[in-house]
């Protein structure tokens, strides 16, 4: 089998799993573990891809903060999901593909736990994962990954759990050195050496120390590595490459593993939050291994999906069939060191109170758990206790690694835990004793300082409670107040000790206390006792040292041995920290307090304290008990005085005369003792680095020194977990607490404090001598009860003691409904520990118990889940060989469950339960299951969307929209394939996987092009969901454009063309309810009133967006007119109003709620018992939020967008915030403004569809506006009016590039070419409209990408062309049509030779003549025509040297312009011409003007000044004005970037006169060059028979390369919380004759052209909106809001996208640009526009970038026209107004005929597609091919005038086009909504009572008759302005 998509789950958590769609039926059979592992190839390299996760529970974050964060732990997020999700869970379990790997409840550590707590910790997580999900729910794998070492009783406890493997990474770098080089990373380890065969378990190490991706291949949302790209004809294309580095990857790993086999983790910490990302880049890499088959070492690879199970499956197999022998490991992997000085050695003693609290806590869960099953009560009783040290044994909290407010954290658990269990042993007694009133019993948590509220006076009683197996007899120590006490006998003072005689077995004991008066009467006094030697009693008893008071010797029942404690410390170097232990290297040796100590003595009967203070935070307090064979050293360390400012590491060194001969033992998980040797490790060469804490190993409870000869072992028992180590033979010492001032890994340093102090700890060592007692940490439970009397003042629960040698190690509740109990038996000696107790036991437990029997006992594995007859662990044929015990795992499962005898060998643990069976689960499913969740049923799908799919709204409450989005920029600081293979494809993916969770949720897509990419990779399965979430309005299509587009400098042919190229995919893709009903412009900076008409004729009912200037936002909010209705056309009516709404705040989400996995916003906690619950104080806060929103607008609806740039690509995590939000309304019954409140998902379509039907019923008017939203400032200081301007070059190639995409649609469609032969092309049209691509504030890389894009559907245009004319002509071959992309800087290689043919077509409906520039090398030329007639031309030189290109791209320059003038080409057709250089020599020349003024023909012409050089007036249309034209500048201030412009001067400033004046002459032009400086050239052009003047100006390079002062600085940003580094190189300071390029003065400049005349404009002056209406406008004046003059030049530039005008009474002066720019006319009769822009900083708006573009190794040059005209208003002008001249001349520039040259004779020398021309007021607005199965076009026709522009020509017209074209005939046309993709009938947009207004039905142009129209009928009126859309059926 081979896995689609597998993710492995690890210690009982999970994350939302996006798998692969499986049609689940009834004829699956379920299938997991093994059986359903990928098969491996013998022959091949198996790699082995294991995507995880690893998820501390508590770390840097506390366990809650990390669950509401990022993951999702499996328990607590089950219990949060529906059925259906369950379901889904379960199936993935069940088949394999959702792997449960270790399945404890923490990942624990396995240096400072206890085997109690590891066993119980794992028995607690696969308990319920059984109890969950069956048998598929437990593991057979260890994944041990991040623990610092790893522990020989952690390989034991997984193999007596069942498991097969073992796989960690972290250990010492010398062992891994080793391996590597034997090729023993996978080896075979065994875990006791008592248990023989029955421990040994595969284990498998990583080679890296690390559990991460490999370098370079992570896909995770909060990675940086490149995305896989696929799409080979992207710039960002290299899977191929991906592919060949990561099999380098393999080959570097593979050589270190000793099989054929190699895992590769692909994961991190908290990785998968989106895991569609992940998996996406995962898929790729393993296909691509497929489609390269690239080999190494001369093996092809296998690469797949797998797991740590499949893996050590796969070796097995492996060693198995080659009959290969691994490595036997018998020891362990401790400690970890890291590097040569890395010891991670400090862990062990880090955080002391948290590993004695956690010992503590353990203590009480087993008492709890043992008195919950003896009492029958529930199970559950115990959890929250067992649940709070289960995650207390995680490898960053024993270990005490977290943060102290994590550590806080986990007491806080602990203490509530034990604290209900104290009240559970309460009610388990009350109930075994068979008594009414609860026993009121009560903990004292800080008995060890001191303080207990319950003995602190009058009389009490304690109850002491066995947990233990047999009778014990104990001391205990209760603080009280001073006086004399009794109980029973004994009577103490201050602590209150007494001896606690034979406590029975699984019992408790009553003690009464009382106190018999205020002052004790005992005589013995606390003194010094610095003459007496010999302190304590017959036979235990301690010597000390005459002369230093130290202890020197003890003795035990009368053996005595020479031991010296002392409390000593060691300097920490910078090195240690809560992980590593480092001393001073300068100061390596530990530190003695004092070289003398005073004692002081307190005796009593019971006991002697020696209390030995060295300094005030260093004291030992030496207790000796006159019976015990143990003498206890009961330790204080700290506050850890660091004044110095050296941290330090605090020990107690024990000295003995003991002959240790280096050796010295320690416990493993307080089982097994491991025997260690200073300075050595028994499987690798030792190093000794440091030889300190390169020696120090982990003690969980005991630490033995031996001394062979003599026979003596010395023990310390402790109290927790500690560092310790024998440095010196005959010394042990252990470290007790730790204060260090730094942090190995630049975090929190480990100071601790409490109480406002250093932290204190206290603890116990037991010393001894002879055998050990290990059970020191299992003692009576000491609880209060001040209230009320226990009937019974002894008693046992069992009927007899167990052995010595046995231990009941678990009794606890296992299933309630069967009444069975879990039940673990524990030998716990070594086999060599005693020559009696250690040898096998038997044990009846019949009537072990007095309050049940035990009828039957089912022994299981050491986790209690599985039945110890099913398990079957691999088999390791070179172990077969060792010897198979008789109380081996065989055997042991061949036992009948009625035996109640129970046998235990040592160091056996055997567990038992009540015989049960468990019914394994079954997925039934009757219906699809899809990829990510409910059961769907496409079979009947009934589309319920737009506005009958919102939610319910209620006018009489406040109503809350909630509005998901993201807002994927099509390209800004990443191009275009990086933001979507790096983020938004799985946006999308993330998002359909959590709507299809629930019903109620609802998102916007907004981009379709990024929608396209995503579509186009998704599986029919996918396809089908996300058709049904659309059909169910779950998610809605919003805005639907390409790109979400500029709005200030985009033309209206491309808008039209980009909502149209998307709008038509996502019909086809998606149907009817793909159709958006809104705008969402959200982004745009300012907004336009003919984008407002474009999509009401769209048929939109809205748009939406966030940017518009402060001044009018400020008054819309202070007169809520936030909801408006706004008119889109002058010329088109009501029909264009549209229904505009501002957003509150931007868009993205309300402060403090974005629960994007990006932010950092605080989530909604919404279980109470968490100390970090918020859940209504946040639904608070956002209600606030909310009340200030409905200040601003005029009903009771409010839009909240959920959302930002880039967001949701973890979707789960904003919508489960969301979810918990909204219910947080109904469940806190909040009210706004006193009413109750709707809070819903929603979309901009539902909230205006409320908005609407909220304004009908209560009569609201809203505010209509009529002008635009241009130029949008943000402060007082800032105005967004640069971009108008930014990047030129840009704006002009996307012009010129929509003028051969209009050629390429016509002709193509003229051929009956496929709908999507200009695909390319279009594409690239419409991701260059978006707001960060046109507008110029992209970064240059995207700049270039764009650029290229837009190139590539260019050149694959012309090709299109080439074949289509071809074809449509008959040729037999080619054409080989070609253009010249370059000729505008003189490159052109068509044309450098001496005979060639140009192919002209004219893109307009109607015939046009037009000027063509060639680019030639020098000569005479004779053109011939299409009809053979020579047509003159004109030889110019270039404008300016462009040889520096060639440098660059080794193209030749030519250096000529050769003109001619294209005389009546045919509409819609071609005039072929043909060019022959009949010379070498040309017969023009250039002048030097000195007297020659008037230049031009005698009725057009130019007056130069021939002093200052500049122009003096024009004389056009009959027409003589007085005309300057210059150059200027504007400095810029710091502030001017992409978006901004900002002045730092009110004046700009002048070039200067130009310093050349040359003219050349024509027959048909006349040209006059100005030259300023080489930065600025200029050519004034007057052509014959044209209405206009060209100024063809050229300005650049921005920098010089050969003078001024280079500068080189990193600038660093932030792109979605990845920081990101540049290098950014720029010039200043420029000296020479550059010096007014950019950078002198250490200014950017802002570059303008000036046209001053005498006209009287008054300040006012019109441009025109997107290339359509003309707009009013009037210097510092707004429409709708007061001006303020702080910015008089930015604040007045206005987007001019074809033209600008002024005028007076009689005369009209415009401009006409060839790309959008910025213009103004800030005093009257003058016109400046911006040319180009070069800036030497950012303005902080988000680019990052600044402005100083440049090219071809230099700076930017840009070149450039504008087409000047004037004449009188109204006539004058050949009988047409200004109006329409100027609309002629923009149509002829914006369609200018498209240039073709070609090698070929074409035949056919002139050809029309039109059998006719239309009218001059009409434009064939678009041809192309619609639907190639029904032979459809698409077809508008447009009325160019506005109402009152001409009195002809602004009015109705009508056409016939039954036979306009030549090449087909149109059969019938059906009319459609402007983007073509919605028919005329079914648009059926909001009304608007307040702007509706009745049609008139006479006029063909109403509603009415434009349905009525039959669809043969072919003729087709057209008002002004009007824009009719058809879909035309031809023959």
């Amino acid at each position: 089998m081979q896995f689609s998509r597998v993710i492995i789950v690890c210690f009982s958590f999970v994350f939302t799993v996006q798998a692969k769609p499986h049609l689940f039926s009834l004829n699956d059979t379920l299938g997991c573990g093994y059986q359903v592992c990928p098969a491996t190839d013998p022959n091949k390299i198996n790699v082995h891809l294991i995507p995880h996760s690893h998820d501390d529970l508590g770390w840097l974050k506390t366990v809650d903060e990390y669950f509401n964060d990022q993951t999702y732990y499996l328990h607590r997020w089950w219990e949060m999901q529906d059925d259906a999700t369950k379901e889904n869970v379960k199936r993935l379990i069940n088949e394999g593909r959702l792997e449960i790997i270790n399945g404890g409840w923490s990942m624990n550590d396995e240096a400072n736990t206890h085997y109690q707590g590891t066993i119980d910790q794992f028995t607690l997580g696969h308990k319920w994962l059984y109890e969950t999900f069956g048998e598929c729910g437990l593991t057979k794998t260890g994944w041990q990954i991040d623990p610092f070492g790893h522990s020989r009783e952690q390989a034991s406890i997984y193999s007596q759990m069942g498991f097969d493997s073992f796989i960690f990474m972290r250990y010492d770098y010398r062992d891994q050195a080793k391996r590597k080089s034997h090729r023993t990373m996978d080896l075979l380890w065994r875990g006791s050496d008592n248990l023989g065969k029955d421990s040994n378990i595969f284990t498998s190490t990583f080679t890296r120390g690390t559990y991460a991706w490999p370098p370079g291949f992570c896909y995770d949302i909060s990675c940086g590595d490149a995305e896989i790209v696929t799409d080979e004809d992207s710039s960002d294309f290299n899977w191929n490459q991906v592919v060949s580095d990561f099999a380098g990857y393999i080959a570097d790993q593979v050589q270190y593993y000793p099989t054929n086999n190699l895992f590769i983790t692909m994961g991190d910490d908290v990785h998968y939050t989106q895991a569609q990302k992940n998996f996406a880049n995962i898929d790729k890499l393993i296909s691509g291994f497929k489609k390269y088959n690239p080999n190494i070492y001369g093996k092809e690879l296998n690469v797949f999906y797998s797991t740590p199970s499949c893996y050590a499956k796969a070796v097995n197999e492996y060693v198995i069939r080659e009959n290969a022998v691994l490595d036997h490991k018998t020891d362990d992997f401790m400690p970890l060191i890291s590097e040569n000085d890395g010891c991670w050695t400090g862990f062990f003693t880090s955080r002391p109170t948290s590993k004695r609290y956690e010992r503590i806590s353990n203590h009480y869960l087993q008492a709890t758990k043992q008195l919950i099953a003896l009492a029958g009560l529930p199970q559950e009783l115990s959890f929250n206790l067992a649940n709070a040290v289960g995650v207390m044994q995680h490898h960053d909290a024993i270990t005490g690694t977290e943060l102290q407010a994590v550590e806080k954290d986990y007491h806080r658990s602990l203490y509530a835990g034990i604290f209900e269990s104290v009240q559970h042993i309460s009610k388990a007694l009350t109930k075994l004793l068979g008594i009414e009133q609860d026993i009121d019993l009560h903990y004292c948590a800080w008995a060890n300082v001191s303080i207990c509220h319950e003995t602190k006076e009058g009389n009490f009683r304690i109850l002491l409670y066995n947990p233990l197996g047999r009778t014990v007899t104990e001391y205990v120590q209760v603080p009280v107040d001073d006086g004399a006490w009794t109980v029973t006998d004994p009577e103490v003072k201050k602590i209150l000790m007494f001896k606690a005689e034979n406590i029975p077995p699984l019992g408790y004991k009553v003690y009464e206390v009382a106190k018999t008066g205020d002052v004790s009467e005992l005589s013995n006094q606390t003194q010094a006792i610095a003459d007496r030697n010999k302190i304590g009693f017959e036979k235990n008893y301690v010597i000390l040292d005459e002369e230093t008071g130290f202890i020197k010797t003890m003795a035990i029942n009368g053996f005595e041995l020479n031991v010296t404690p002392k409390v000593m410390f060691y300097y920490s170097d910078y090195g240690s920290g809560a992980y590593m232990f480092k001393p001073d290297v300068n100061r390596r040796d530990p530190v003695s307090f004092s070289d003398k100590v005073e004692n002081q003595i307190t005796t009593s009967d019971l006991s002697i304290e020696i209390r030995q203070e060295m300094r005030d935070w260093g004291i030992m307090t030496i207790r000796i008990y006159q019976d015990t064979d143990y003498i206890e050293n009961d330790w204080l360390a700290g506050p850890v005085d660091v004044g110095d400012g050296s941290g330090r590491d605090v020990i107690i060194k024990y000295t003995t005369d003991l002959a240790t001969a280096g050796t010295f033992y320690t416990d493993s998980n307080s089982r097994e003792l491991i025997k260690r040797q200073r300075n050595f490790r028994p499987t690798f060469n030792y190093t000794n680095g440091e030889p300190q804490s390169g020696n120090y190993y982990p003690v969980t409870t005991r630490m033995v020194l031996r001394d062979e000869d003599r026979g003596v072992q010395f023990a310390v028992i402790i109290d927790r977990a500690q560092g310790g180590s024998s440095l010196n033979d005959g010394e042990l010492e252990l470290m007790v607490h730790r204060a260090t001032l730094r942090d190995e890994f630049g975090g929190e340093h480990l100071y601790e404090m409490e109480y406002g102090t250093g932290l204190v700890a206290r603890g116990s060592h037991y010393l001894t001598f002879g055998p050990v007692n290990s059970e020191r940490n299992i003692y009576p439970l000491l609880c209060s009860s001040p209230n009320n009397a226990v009937p019974e003042k002894a008693k046992s629960f069992l009927n007899q003691d167990l052995p010595d040698n046995v231990h009941l190690l678990t009794i606890q509740r296992w299933n309630d409904d069967a009444n069975t109990y879990l039940i673990r038996l524990e030998h716990f000696l070594e086999k060599d520990d005693d020559s009696n107790l250690s040898t096998e036991v038997e044990i009846d437990l019949e009537n072990l118990f007095t309050v049940f029997t035990i009828v039957s006992a089912e022994e299981r594995t050491l986790n209690g889940v599985t039945p110890l007859r099913d398990v079957s662990r691999m088999n390791w044929p070179q172990l077969n060989d060792e010897e198979e015990r008789v109380l081996g795992m065989k055997n042991r499962s061949l036992r009948d469950d009625t035996d109640l005898k129970i046998a235990l060998a040592p160091m056996q643990i055997r567990t038992c339960a009540q015989i049960f069976s468990m019914t394994r689960w079954l997925l039934l499913a009757l219906s699809v299951y899809g990829i990510y969740g409910n059961p769907v049923d496409f079979t009947d799908d009934i589309p319920v969307c737009g506005y009958d799919s919102c939610h319910s709204i209620d006018h009489e409450k406040i109503n809350i929209h909630l509005v998901p989005h993201s807002h994927d920029d099509v390209g800004w600081l990443r191009t275009v394939d990086q933001y979507f293979y790096y983020q938004v494809q799985y946006i999308i993916s993330s998002v359909v996987s959590a709507l299809l969770e629930n019903p109620n949720r609802r998102f916007i897509q907004v981009e379709t092009a990024y929608f396209y990419m995503w579509w186009n990779l998704q599986k029919d399965e996918t396809k089908s969901q996300v058709k049904q979430l659309i059909n169910e309005g779950r998610l809605e299509i919003i805005n639907g454009a390409w790109s979400m587009n500029d709005e200030a400098n985009v033309h209206y042919q491309s808008t039209i063309d980009q909502y149209t190229l998307a709008l038509k995919f996502l019909e086809d893709a998606l149907g009817k309810c793909a159709r958006p009903r809104m705008g969402w412009q959200i982004d745009p900076f300012g907004h336009s009133r003919e984008h407002a008409s474009l999509l009401s004729q769209f048929g939109m009912d809205g748009v939406f967006f966030a940017r518009v200037d402060y001044r009018d936002k400020s008054k819309r909010m202070r007169k809520k007119t936030m909801d408006m209705l706004w008119t889109g056309s002058a010329n088109l009516g009501s029909d264009t109003n549209i229904f505009t709404s501002v957003l509150y705040k931007h868009y993205s989400a309300p402060g403090g709620f974005c629960f994007d996995v990006t932010c950092n916003d605080q989530p909604i906690i919404v279980d109470p018992a968490s100390p970090i619950y918020n859940w209504k104080s946040r639904v608070d806060s956002f209600a606030d939020y909310v009340r200030q929103m409905l200040q601003s607008y005029p009903t009771r609806h409010v839009l909240i967008p959920f959302g930002d740039d880039f967001k949701w690509e973890a979707a789960l995590n904003s919508y489960i915030n969301l979810d918990r939000l909204i219910e947080g309304f109904d469940k806190f019954n909040i009210t706004i403004n006193k009413l109750p409140v709707n809070i819903i998902y929603s979309t901009p379509s539902c909230y205006a569809k409320a908005v609407r039907d909220y304004v009908e019923e209560y009569n609201v008017t809203l505010e209509v506006k009529t002008d635009d939203f241009f130029p949008y400032a943000d402060t007082s200081t800032t105005v967004w009016s640069g971009y108008f301007t930014s990047r030129p070059t840009s704006k002009r190639l996307e012009r010129f590039a929509n003028n051969l995409h209009q050629v390429a649609k016509q002709i193509t469609a003229f051929g009956n070419k496929p709908a999507d032969t200009n695909l390319q092309l279009s594409r690239a049209m419409g991701v260059m409209q978006h707001h960060d691509a046109i507008t110029g504030t992209e970064k240059t890389a995207v700049e270039i990408d764009y650029h290229r894009s837009l190139v590539k559907g260019m050149n694959i245009a012309i090709s299109n062309i080439s074949t289509t004319l071809s074809a449509i002509l008959g040729l037999d071959k080619d054409l080989n049509l070609k253009s010249c992309l370059l000729s505008n800087v003189s490159i052109c290689a068509e044309s450098s030779g001496d005979n060639f043919n140009l192919l002209v077509y004219n893109p307009l409906s109607r015939s046009a003549s037009h000027y063509i520039q060639v680019p030639v090398n020098d000569g005479e030329w004779k053109i011939t025509g299409p009809s053979g007639e020579v047509i003159e031309g004109f030889l110019s030189n270039p404008i300016r040297n462009f040889d520096y290109i060639t440098q660059d791209t080794r193209k030749e320059t030519l250096n000529k312009v050769l003109f001619f003038r294209a005389e009546s080409l045919p509409p819609l057709g071609y005039n072929v011409y043909n060019f022959q250089r009949v010379s070498l020599v040309s017969k023009s020349k250039e002048e030097n003007v000195v007297d020659v003024g008037q230049i031009g023909f005698s009725d057009r012409y130019i007056n130069m000044n021939l002093h200052t050089r500049l122009l003096e007036s024009i004389t056009l249309n009959n027409v003589t004005l007085n005309v300057s034209q210059d150059m200027y500048f504007y400095n810029s201030t710091t502030q001017s970037g992409a978006y901004i412009f900002q002045p730092n001067s009110n004046s700009s400033i002048r070039f200067g006169d130009p310093t050349d004046l040359i003219i050349t002459e024509g027959g048909n032009v006349k040209e006059v060059k100005q030259i300023w400086n080489d930065y600025v050239t200029q050519i004034i052009r007057v052509f014959k028979d044209e209405d206009f003047v060209e100024f063809d100006w050229v300005i650049g390079p921005a920098l010089s390369t050969t003078s001024g002062d280079y500068f080189s600085k990193t600038v660093i940003f932030y792109l979605r919380d990845v920081k990101v580094q540049t290098q950014i190189s720029y010039y200043v300071y420029l000296t020479g004759k550059t010096a007014q390029a950019v950078g002198a003065n250490g200014f950017g400049k802002e570059i303008i052209t000036r046209y001053t005349t005498n006209l009287d404009s008054n300040e006012e002056f019109y441009t025109d909106s997107n290339g359509r209406e003309m707009i009013y406008r009037k210097t510092n004046y707004r429409p709708t809001y007061t001006y303020t003059d702080t910015e008089p030049v930015a604040d007045n530039y206005y987007p001019v996208n074809t033209k600008i005008l002024i005028k007076d009474d009689t005369t009209e002066f415009a401009v006409l640009t060839d790309r959008s720019e910025g213009g103004s006319s800030l005093n009257s009769g003058e016109i400046e526009l911006m040319l180009t822009r070069n800036l030497l900083h950012d303005d902080n708006r988000g680019v990052g970038e600044f402005l100083n573009e440049s090219e071809y190794n230099q700076g930017l040059v840009v070149r450039g026209s504008h087409f000047v005209t004037l004449g009188k208003s109204l006539d004058g002008n050949g009988g047409r107004t200004m109006a329409a001249v100027e609309r002629d001349i923009a149509q002829r520039k914006l369609l200018q005929p498209w240039v073709f040259f070609t090698p070929e004779d074409v035949s056919v020398k002139q050809l029309s597609f039109l059998n006719k021309e239309l009218p001059e007021n009409v434009h064939l607005l678009t041809l192309e091919t619609w639907n190639d199965s029904d032979n459809t076009f698409l077809l508008r026709l447009e009325h160019i005038l506005e109402k009152d522009e001409d009195p002809t020509l602004s009015q109705e017209v009508t056409v016939d086009i039954s036979d306009l074209f030549s090449t087909f005939k149109i059969k019938s046309m059906k009319e459609y909504l402007l983007a073509g993709n919605t028919p005329l009938e079914e648009s059926t947009r909001l009304k608007w009572a307040q702007v509706t207004k009745p049609e008139d039905e006479s006029s063909p142009l109403s509603m009415q008759n434009r349905l009525a129209r039959d669809i043969t009928d072919l003729n087709i009126t057209l008002a002004p302005m009007q824009i009719r859309t058809f879909i035309a059926t031809v023959e």
